[in-house]
């Protein structure tokens, strides 16, 4: 919310009023005027008076011409104009009471699961996706590839409708069934995995019945006493490729520094900076060897 003070040397009681708009529920300024100002006077201030408007009460009532001073500290709202007859009688027409009620709708913080700090709140609209809603945010790929939008417990919510979803926060990655990271190892993959990592376990409500593993937990040891314990404890999901370390640190760390959430609860953990992931496993096509090249990574960086 963009907030505006111009007192201009005023002496004296000053107003404060939120002022929204009905056409975008992203446009929502807070101004601060001199008693006496009209309501209008104080649209323009905020810089929301665009064409022939009127302004609207939480109650839908057109308060256009009404003083600032009755209005303290309260939501005014901006939509098109109009007027019935020329009797002076102001009439709310062609505005919705579902669009101002828009208004309080509490916004969703989409986050990039390949980097939890790049997070945009949207106001969802009636009848829009969660996956609308991230095209709205940013977040989304721009290169053409698939992506999706998860929920904290790592489940596709894409096509849900965003306001009946209860959702505060999702997650933007790649598409399960096309991402380059989406390796989904089996069980046998992760007993060969650990004859060279024998502290992997896997985290069994990530793993899709007795087949595949999408998350498991390895033990790194900690070569340069940055952590309180002898090994970081760290949680690699294989669906992003990304490695989340859930130990405190106890002195600043070049490559984990990131504050994430460990998927599917609401741990605070920290994601490892790790590069280009496709320079690690190039010319590799088997995904046991490419999730070996991996970890000697992680084990690397996280050591460096």
């Amino acid at each position: 919310m963009a907030i505006q003070n111009d007192k201009k040397g005023t002496l004296g009681q000053t107003i404060q009023l939120t002022v929204a708009s009905t056409t975008d529920q992203t446009q929502k300024v807070r101004v601060e005027v001199p008693a006496g100002t009209s309501v209008m006077d104080a649209v323009r201030k905020a810089g929301l008076a665009d064409g022939q408007v009127d302004v609207f009460d939480s109650m839908g009532q057109v308060i256009t011409r009404n003083q600032a001073d009755t209005m303290g500290n309260q939501t005014v709202y901006v939509g098109p104009k109009r007027v019935a007859g020329g009797n002076g009688n102001w009439e709310l027409e062609d505005i919705s009471l579902d669009d101002l009620a828009n208004q309080g709708t509490k916004p969703i913080t989409f986050a990039s699961v390949l980097n939890e700090e790049v997070r945009a709140e949207i106001v969802p609209e009636n009848g829009e996706t969660l996956r609308q809603c991230g095209q709205r945010s940013g977040l989304a790929p721009r290169d053409g590839s698939g992506w999706a939008v998860y929920d904290d417990m790592g489940f596709e919510v894409s096509d849900q409708i965003a306001k009946d979803s209860g959702a505060r926060t999702v997650w933007i990655g790649p598409k399960a069934i096309d991402a380059g990271g989406n390796l989904a190892l089996t069980r046998e993959q992760i007993q060969r995995l650990r004859v060279d990592y024998p502290s992997i376990q896997i985290l069994r409500h990530t793993s899709n019945g007795n087949t595949s593993v999408q998350m498991f937990m390895i033990r790194i040891p900690d070569a340069k006493n940055r952590i309180s314990e002898a090994n970081y404890r760290c949680v690699v999901d294989l669906r992003n490729m990304v490695t989340h370390v859930l130990n405190s640190l106890i002195q600043r760390h070049p490559h984990v520094y990131s504050a994430s959430t460990l998927p599917g609860t609401s741990m605070s953990t920290l994601t490892v900076c790790q590069g280009s992931v496709t320079n690690v496993w190039r010319n590799i096509s088997d995904p046991l060897e490419k999730v070996g090249s991996y970890l000697n990574h992680i084990y690397s960086v996280v050591n460096s």
